[in-house]
This record gives C-alpha cells, sequence and structure tokens, in this order.
C-alpha cells in the first residue's frame, strides 16, 4: 500500500511551528513508519487519518519544545525595551504615542464601518428594504415626498411589496396624560409598519383603511417609553396624546423588539399618522 499524500495544511502549520527542515524531516519519518506498517502488512484501515494523527502529534510535541524558548524569548525583548526606554524616554514616549493613537484610530474607524456597512439593521430582512430620502432643510440635494407623490408613487409601483412614509421630528412638547416632555415624535403611514414589518405589545397600529377614512386621531408608543413611563401597563390604551395642538388617542404600544438603541428611526417614543388618503387621494392635485 502507497502512503497517502500529507494534508498540505497541517504540514504547512508543522513548518510554522518548527523550521522546514525539521518539518520536512518529521514528515519524512512518519511516512516511513507508514512504509514499514504496509510491509509487515499492518497498515492502518484509515490511512490518511492516521497520517493526519500523527502529523498533529508532531506538531503538538513541537509546541512543547517551542513554549520555553518564545518565553525566554519574550522576556528577553520586554527587558531590551525596557532598556531602550531608559535610555531615551521622550522618543519611547513619542512612539508609544503614535501606536496608541493609530491603534484607537483603527479601531474607530472600524467600529463605525461595522456598524454603518457591515452589520445587518436589526429588522425581519433588512435586505430587502430600499430608502427614498427627503428633507425640508434648502441645502440638502433633495426635497421631501409631498403627500400626493407619496400616493401616486405607492398606488403606481409594481416592484416593490409595500411603500411607507416614515419621518421624525426631535424635541418637540409632548403631552402623554397629562405629563409634558419634549420628545421624538415619529411621522408615519401605515405602509411603513408593513416595510420594517412592525408588530405590537399591545394594542394595535393603524392600518391602510384608517387612512382611507381619515382616522389621524390614534397614536402609538414606543416599546421603551411605554416601559419607562407606565411600567408596562396595560391600561395606557385610551390615553391622551397631545403632540403640538392635536390630540390623539393611544391604540397601541410597539413590541419589544423595536427596543433597539443602535437603530433610533424605530425607537422614537410617540407614532403619529403623518397623513391620510382623504387628506390627498391619488391623482388629485
Amino acid at each position: 500500500m502507497t502512503a497517502p499524500r500529507p494534508p498540505v495544511i497541517l504540514v504547512a502549520l508543522l513548518q510554522t511551528v518548527w523550521s522546514r527542515d525539521a518539518a520536512n524531516a518529521a514528515v519524512g519519518d512518519i511516512l516511513e513508519e507508514f512504509d514499514a506498517l504496509a510491509a509487515a502488512n499492518r497498515a492502518p484501515a484509515l490511512p490518511r487519518l492516521w497520517l493526519s494523527a500523527r502529523i498533529i502529534r508532531a506538531i503538538a510535541a513541537a509546541i512543547v519544545v517551542a513554549v520555553p524558548r518564545l518565553a525566554r524569548t519574550s522576556v528577553l525583548i520586554t527587558r531590551d525595551a525596557w532598556r531602550s526606554v531608559r535610555r531615551a524616554p521622550a522618543h519611547s514616549l513619542f512612539v508609544m504615542a503614535i501606536l496608541a493613537l493609530g491603534i484607537s484610530v483603527g479601531t474607530l474607524t472600524f467600529s463605525v464601518v461595522d456598524a454603518v456597512l457591515l452589520k445587518p439593521l436589526p429588522l425581519d430582512h433588512p435586505e430587502e428594504l430600499v430608502s427614498i430620502p427627503g428633507s425640508n432643510f434648502p441645502e440638502r440635494p433633495y426635497k421631501r415626498l409631498t403627500p400626493q407623490q407619496y400616493f401616486d408613487f405607492r398606488e403606481g409601483t409594481r416592484t416593490l411589496a409595500a411603500v411607507g412614509s416614515l419621518s421624525r421630528n426631535t424635541g418637540g412638547a409632548a403631552t402623554v396624560d397629562g405629563v409634558t416632555n419634549y420628545l421624538v415624535v415619529a411621522y408615519a403611514s401605515a405602509g411603513a409598519f408593513e416595510v420594517l414589518r412592525l408588530k405590537t405589545e399591545i394594542g394595535r397600529l393603524w392600518t391602510r383603511e384608517d387612512e382611507a377614512q381619515g382616522q389621524l386621531d390614534g397614536a402609538v408608543l414606543g416599546y421603551a417609553f411605554w416601559r419607562s413611563q407606565f411600567n408596562r401597563d396595560p391600561a395606557v390604551l385610551g390615553k391622551s396624546v397631545v403632540v403640538g395642538k392635536r390630540s390623539y388617542s393611544v391604540i397601541g404600544v410597539l413590541a419589544e423588539s423595536t427596543d433597539t438603541p443602535e437603530l433610533p428611526l424605530i425607537t422614537a417614543p410617540i407614532w403619529c399618522r403623518s397623513f391620510s388618503a382623504e387628506v390627498v387621494r391619488p391623482g388629485q392635485w
């Protein structure tokens, strides 16, 4: 029986732990041992597995031998570095500061890239979401869609499963059950809940039928706000919410899964309807 070819990965690992010559010699000894067993009709039933096990044993033996040498080398390097610091402290501190700055910048850059580009959004199938940005600020290159444009786009699309409108108003005064705070208020259409696949902990969300009937007096509370301000009391349903000069009534509370600080878009304490189909009907200007 001819000896199988040694696994390339294990041989490369053995060469990393030992020198190339020592690793090749160890592999040669293992192959000779296999040939001797085969000549005596005592070849292993699983030759490739046997060969891999022998090489792994050689790697372990090499590591055991190398650990004391590596420890001694580390001690010598540390001692030599301390001598350099004592001889030229200013230069050494400058080098360490540059290294610390470089490591900090690299870590910060990776954290931002990971959060913005690599880490998926904490939503159901975030890869299916498409955003059309809009803004009321004149310096922005894009403008917010009008209600007419939104309804025309929603009714005319043939490639999207759902279309929703979502905006945020920060720092506005809102009164919930007689208590006034400056809160973030999200203005959303029923389609926004469909697009983001949001659910409720209690109560319900408004629907397209509510929008078509012009029912704009319902509000939904965020889960974190409900937990901190009302101690998750289900009796919050029906309580009064006043945002600006408009009054609403709480009809639901978003599910606990929406309490995700890394996505502030869906963590607004109060959600109100953006507009209804009765305000602007598709096809009308």
